[in-house]
């Protein structure tokens, strides 16, 4: 029987991109100052299986398993992002969505936000205008919706943005690469999360945020204004965007919130973690194993801060009778004994 982890590293589809036309991403509405982008130094397969080694090496039947039907090759044929959105939504989605699923239940009694879902962004948050809407949520399905989303995500064909645009010789490619980035950190501003991704027919880049050690409150009174990278400029206000009213823009703003109720933090640069369409099987990361991986960590906490302990380390707490146990940060698994080359990252009392 295949191990969830087995079904996560299928192989994506072989696609042709000789006739995706090529052009320029949407303008983002407003936009947002981002500081730059480091590497996401523990999102990596062994901090993965370190986390949920024991729900991905699960066994399942085949019968349990959603399998996408094969695509024709005219379907593998891509020309816009609409191609590449169907190829995602047929196989991709098929996949993380039925492995989130099948997870859950090994991850009751943690005190989750669950259970989780990779949905359309139309479930998460219906507007008006279009470009305020990401095409991916991470939702929390109860209810009716819109529902919370915890991981906003944005599907872009290879021809329009690729990472490797961030080094370009060229000042205009390189806007192609912070574009999409910008729109997707709004995106998250407006729900609060610390995650998010975009998904291409060749990569994927999953992003988690951090806030400077700088005072959010009254950026522009309480120092000096930073001169940004080139195109990189603060967010316009979303009460702007969406009436046509003006307002503040975030940096002048003299309230730790923004119009829509969210933490004006100062934001530090992106933690980036980028996966190649080509990578299969349980040996390296694949676009949807690292899909599942930040859908599951945004059932924890979200909020933005300055800083994170590793993934996969361990803190002494005390359980719900007062006795002391480990709990392991980003799976929030308990044990009773610190296990063996666990990481302390807090010291016993």
């Amino acid at each position: 029987m295949p191990t969830l982890h087995e079904y996560l590293g299928l192989p994506n589809p072989e696609l042709d991109r000789t006739t995706l036309r090529p052009g320029m991403n949407t303008l983002p509405v407003g936009t947002y100052e981002i500081e730059g982008v480091q590497h996401w130094d523990d999102f990596t397969l062994e901090t993965v299986l370190n986390c949920f080694g024991d729900i991905l090496g699960r066994n399942f039947e085949a019968k349990d398993l959603h399998h996408p039907p094969p695509l024709p090759q005219h379907h593998r044929r891509l020309t816009d992002e609409s191609c590449v959105e169907s190829i995602l939504k047929k196989h991709n989605h098929t996949i993380i969505d039925r492995a989130l699923e099948l997870a859950q239940s090994r991850l009751e009694g943690r005190g989750l936000h669950l259970p989780i879902s990779m949905s359309w962004g139309s479930l998460a948050d219906v507007q008006e205008d279009r470009r305020l809407r990401p095409d991916w949520a991470g939702t929390v399905h109860r209810g009716l919706p819109p529902y919370e989303n915890r991981v906003p995500g944005d599907t872009k064909p290879s021809s329009k943005w690729s990472s490797a645009m961030k080094d370009s010789a060229s000042v205009s490619i390189q806007e192609e690469y912070w574009k999409p980035l910008r729109q997707l950190l709004l995106y998250c501003v407006r729900t609060n999360t610390r995650y998010g991704y975009i998904i291409s027919d060749a990569e994927a880049l999953f992003f988690r945020r951090t806030k400077s050690q700088e005072p959010p409150t009254s950026l522009s009174a309480s120092r000096a204004r930073r001169q940004p990278p080139p195109t990189h400029n603060r967010v316009t206000s979303l009460t702007s965007v969406v009436s046509g009213t003006s307002a503040m823009s975030l940096d002048s703003s003299g309230s730790p919130y923004t119009d829509a109720g969210n933490p004006d933090i100062n934001e530090a640069p992106l933690e980036i973690a980028i996966i190649p369409w080509a990578n299969a099987g349980t040996a390296e990361l694949t676009i949807n194993l690292g899909a599942w991986f930040v859908h599951i960590l945004a059932t924890s906490d979200i909020s933005v801060e300055e800083s994170y302990q590793p993934l996969g380390s361990w803190r002494r707490i005390k359980d719900g009778k007062g006795h002391w146990c480990f709990q392991q940060e980003g799976s929030r698994r308990v044990s009773q004994t610190l296990p063996e080359r666990g990481l302390l990252i807090e010291a016993a009392p």
